[in-house]
């Protein structure tokens, strides 16, 4: 019986080297994920024949791809949707998990002509606590298209919406997405290539997005409930700053609504009745005669 694991075909098991989490530095660099002990050292891709970069390229992006669908599996497990997939989830997310399709290939062909993200600005410039809305907005070179991410910082859910043309909107919502899970979608971001998604712990039941991370450019997919999609890219560059607005305004313990300036206190009848009345003014002016 020959090995299915062989040379001839792509390690179809989980890589220890790929479950390690990579930590977030100060300056956003983009985490590197480390080639299989395998592969060649970094000295000697000079000799190494194109197709046999090409082949550990794939390789090796099986293999991130297969370790996400494990932990995305997990993550089904733990919020009691795993064994609903096979009857209630879409069709897509039923072939993912099965191991059909490659989801990245699947939706890169779905939205092959995406547009691409190149800039960031954010809304207001510099928050502070009484603003309860704050917007990390992303558009192409040409403004004909853009992102919009809506943070509400008290209930810390968050918006989506995609906008072609100043013409279509589409609005994607995320009710609450636990601080954990916001946590760690951030950080399986900062690696140079993977799949991670985010959504409630409702799952497919509400809106959720999936991202895409490749050498070039980061792809984002936005599903609904209502059974409406949009796409787009977005550059490397700009995907650093957006996760840096997500680092200092959602990744922190949910924050409460400022208690409302309180009235002056009106005293009761009881209060009122014993306290002896005021004093009036004497009024220096004018006198009363008969």
């Amino acid at each position: 019986m020959s090995d299915p694991n062989g040379p001839d075909q792509p390690d179809v098991h989980e890589d220890p080297t790929l479950h390690a989490r990579p930590a977030i530095t100060p300056h956003l660099k983009r985490h590197v994920e480390q080639a299989p002990p395998s592969n060649p050292p970094p000295e000697d891709y000079e000799n190494v024949p194109v197709e046999e970069l090409v082949r550990l390229a794939r390789e090796l992006t099986q293999r991130i791809n297969n370790s996400d669908r494990q932990r995305l599996s997990q993550a089904l497990k733990a919020s009691g949707h795993y064994h609903l997939l096979a009857t209630q989830g879409p069709i897509l997310l039923q072939q993912f998990f099965a191991g059909e399709i490659d989801l990245d290939v699947e939706l890169a062909r779905r939205f092959a002509l995406a547009p691409l993200m190149t800039s960031m600005t954010q809304f207001p410039k510099a928050p502070d606590a009484h603003h309860r809305h704050i917007s990390a907005n992303l558009t192409t070179q040409d403004g004909a298209a853009s992102m919009a991410f809506d943070l509400h910082r008290h209930t810390s859910a968050l918006e989506v919406t995609f906008t072609l043309a100043s013409m279509l909107s589409f609005r994607f919502h995320l009710d609450v997405v636990p601080l954990e899970e916001r946590q760690d979608w951030v950080e399986l971001l900062h690696r140079t290539s993977g799949i991670t998604f985010l959504w409630t712990n409702r799952r497919w039941e509400q809106d959720f997005l999936i991202f895409v991370v490749r050498e070039h450019f980061a792809r984002v997919y936005a599903f609904s409930a209502q059974r409406f999609e949009a796409s787009a890219r977005i550059t490397l560059d700009t995907l650093d700053k957006l996760l840096a607005w997500f680092e200092k305004h959602w990744l922190v313990e949910d924050a409460k609504p400022a208690a409302p300036a309180s009235a002056p206190a009106t005293p009761s009848p009881d209060e009122a009745l014993s306290s002896p009345p005021e004093e009036e003014a004497e009024d220096s002016g004018a006198s009363f005669e008969w």
